[in-house]
């Protein structure tokens, strides 16, 4: 005589229990085609990592592109013939502009992904900006030869020395054996580091119900009005005689 035993159930091709969501992940188990959540990089859109020199760096850069097509010089001579002379008519501004723009946005990268390295990642804004700042000052000692003075020219490297002043102000609190700052100095370097505003982002207030009170304090429920005489009792009140 056999003894009846249940048959084996087969674990290959099992269904999930009854009852779990659609979609859910089964807990115990690996999946190999799963991809680890940290391990994709670290890119990311997030303008709160950037500072108010990093928005200076950026806007200098196109500062300097206006000034620098701006005619620096012109003259008509009239029948058609006329002569005009820009900072890009210089190969020195042209180069400092290229410098200026990497600048730039090597300034607003963080914005985009945090890029790690062994040193102050600023000092690489200050190297380009001051290297910019060297050719602008050869391009407008070069202006002098023009027939006048050019207005123009000038603003091109007052624009360069203000991107360069921003990008060493930014460098400075990243510095570890920084020594101590002038009072003014140390004011504008930390004007420069403070958190630039989030912009197109205007603070929202919470949503209310229409015609509810927002300003001042919050508005008391009003009492319920007296009921007229000779009606029943008021809810809420006890009805039992004597």
């Amino acid at each position: 005589m056999t003894s009846s035993q249940p048959p084996q159930q087969s674990h290959y091709g099992q269904q999930p229990p009854a009852g779990q969501p659609y979609g859910q992940q089964p807990g115990p188990g690996h999946n190999p085609y799963t991809q680890p959540a940290g391990s994709g990089g670290s890119v990311s859109f997030d303008v709160k990592r950037l500072k108010m020199a990093d928005y200076a760096v950026a806007a200098g850069a196109i500062l300097f592109l206006v000034f620098a097509i701006i005619p620096w010089y012109s003259e008509d001579f009239g029948f058609g013939a006329s002569v005009s002379v820009n900072g890009f008519d210089l190969g020195t501004i042209t180069t400092a502009f290229i410098l200026f723009l990497l600048a730039g946005a090597w300034a607003l990268l963080p914005a985009v992904t945090d890029v790690k390295l062994p040193f102050p990642r600023s000092l690489v804004t200050v190297g380009l900006a001051g290297l910019g700042l060297l050719l602008t000052l050869i391009g407008w000692i070069d202006s002098f030869d023009l027939p006048d003075f050019s207005f123009f020219a000038l603003l091109t490297f007052l624009t360069a020395v203000a991107i360069t002043a921003f990008a060493v102000l930014r460098l400075l609190p990243e510095l570890k054996n920084r020594p101590g700052l002038p009072g003014g100095i140390a004011n504008a370097a930390q004007w420069a580091n403070q958190q630039a505003p989030g912009f197109g982002s205007h603070p929202q207030a919470p949503h209310q119900p229409y015609g509810q009170q927002q300003y001042g304090a919050p508005q008391q429920p009003s009492s319920p009005p007296p009921a007229p005489p000779g009606s029943g009792p008021t809810p809420g009140q006890p009805t039992g005689g004597f």
